[in-house]
């Protein structure tokens, strides 16, 4: 849906302006907070990070005081809070709607955030927070953008944003209906949660040697990296080396691949650990050929079993990221990791044993997270419909 195009019949188009009154927000940092306390406090990276679209107070978990929260306006179910600075375009545009807000129930919006509150009830409960995710209104938020390395828009030019108005009935019946795909998102995300909880506190018993499975006892040792394995640097690829219909990943100092290439350098079932950038330190294990970058390193030649030096590493993840040196392009040097301490099994058997128990909960994770992006997609697609009025829910 394009603003010079047709909207679908009994809907209308306003300004985002005349539909919102803004309200007052605080400023505190997340430092000023709270984990108990009288008013909930709505940090932007919490919604950055993991708010699910609607929220009501059990979501929030940081507070600040009466007195902090005396010159912000106390939010009301129907509020929607919208991020005003992000590090992203995409950011720019998340938000979420306040639910369930009792009397007794005192919530104020942060720092880099707007509130909005719908004047003249133009929308149903719900249904606000999926006014950004509608594909033109999401386009004219991104035009209003501004910045360079952070990315900001003003109250005045969201007030010019134009939104469709769909009728209330229609409102609601899609509200109903994307509100049940956000309910089951919602629950596998939480289990996943879940599921890593337990995972995490499985490594931190076994891959301690706190607890020893059944049939170990011989002692564990603590070896260098260097001398479990060889650490070598990949070859730097630059992006007209890259092609978006190559077969092999590049990966090169980030989180996720930096491109595809139709060659390799890597084999399969390789451990990698990001050697510059911001995610320096950061481990991961290739299940297929790639092409290792100039800003990551590849383990080879292993003198342990391949999944329990990934599971230690990763559990290790943390300690490796603070060999990081530099500020402007921070990285890490391969002498220290060279000289990288691990607390390791002597026994091949158990090292195994260890490893096959943290696999299964890998994959286990990977399965439900498969399903979640699945369901993720499916709900996106279900949106561009709805949200468009290219198809039309029957209201009775």
């Amino acid at each position: 849906m394009k603003t010079n195009q047709k909207i679908p019949e009994g809907w209308s188009i306003k300004k985002l302006g005349e539909c919102f009154s803004f309200l007052r927000t605080s400023n505190y940092s997340r430092a000023e907070t709270t984990d108990y306390g009288e008013v909930h406090y709505i940090h932007y990276g919490d919604i950055h990070t993991k708010y699910p679209l609607h929220i009501s107070p059990k979501n929030i978990d940081i507070y600040v005081s009466t007195g902090q929260a005396s010159k912000s306006d106390c939010l009301k179910t129907g509020d929607l809070i919208l991020l005003d600075a992000s590090e992203d375009y995409e950011g720019t545009t998340k938000c979420v709607e306040l639910l369930n807000i009792s009397d007794d129930e005192k919530v104020v919006s942060g720092l880099h955030t707007l509130a909005l509150r719908d004047i003249f009830k133009n929308f149903i409960n719900g249904f606000r927070a999926y006014i950004t995710s509608i594909p033109f209104v999401k386009n004219n938020f991104w035009k209003q953008v501004t910045g360079i390395k952070v990315y900001g828009i003003s109250k005045d030019n969201l007030k010019k944003i134009k939104i469709p108005v769909p009728p209330l009935p229609e409102q609601e019946k899609i509200a109903k209906i994307l509100g049940c795909w956000d309910d089951g998102i919602e629950k596998l995300s939480r289990l996943i949660e879940q599921k890593k909880l337990l995972k995490k506190g499985l490594m931190q018993r076994l891959l301690t040697g706190k607890q020893r499975l059944p049939g170990f006892s011989t002692p564990w040792n603590k070896v260098k990296l260097k001398n479990i394995c060889d650490i070598s640097k990949g070859e730097q690829l630059g992006r007209l080396e890259m092609t978006e219909t190559g077969v092999y990943p590049v990966i090169n100092g980030g989180i996720s691949k930096s491109g595809l290439t139709d060659s390799y350098n890597r084999e399969k079932d390789t451990i990698t650990i990001s050697e510059g950038g911001n995610s320096c330190g950061f481990v991961a294990f290739m299940k297929e050929r790639f092409w290792c970058g100039g800003h990551c390193y590849a383990l080879s030649n292993l003198q342990t079993n391949l999944h329990f030096l990934f599971q230690i590493l990763k559990s290790k993840e943390s300690d490796i990221m603070k060999l990081r040196v530099g500020s402007g392009l921070p990285n890490i040097q391969k002498s220290s990791l060279d000289a990288f301490s691990l607390h390791i099994p002597t026994d091949i058997s158990e090292q195994k044993a260890i490893a096959s128990i943290l696999s299964k909960a890998d994959e286990e994770i990977d399965l439900l997270t498969r399903k979640l992006d699945l369901l993720q997609s499916q709900k996106k697609g279900l949106m561009q419909q709805l949200l468009t009025g290219k198809i039309r829910v029957k209201v009775a």
